[in-house]
């Protein structure tokens, strides 16, 4: 599935989360949304903040897809 507006890319985002766990799901710093881009700066992440709270999402939940899972991935790996 190919992301065509940021709507659509918050809306993968919350699928995945749904099938595999807020726990499991980052944003990639790349912004490609599998190779067509719906966003052009890293300062639209607040857009996709605003979406995701839109979409019933805590802030704690937002936090680890916007970020912190990475971040704790990266700590599990590299120690």
């Amino acid at each position: 599935i190919t992301s065509q507006s940021l709507a659509d890319f918050v809306e993968e985002i919350a699928r995945l989360v749904e099938v595999v766990g807020v726990d499991h799901v980052a944003i990639g710093t790349d912004m490609d949304a599998n190779y067509r881009p719906v966003m052009t700066a890293y300062s639209e992440f607040g857009a996709v903040e605003t979406a995701l709270a839109d979409r019933g999402f805590d802030q704690h939940e937002i936090d680890a897809v916007l970020g912190g899972n990475a971040v704790r991935l990266i700590a599990a790996v590299c120690g």
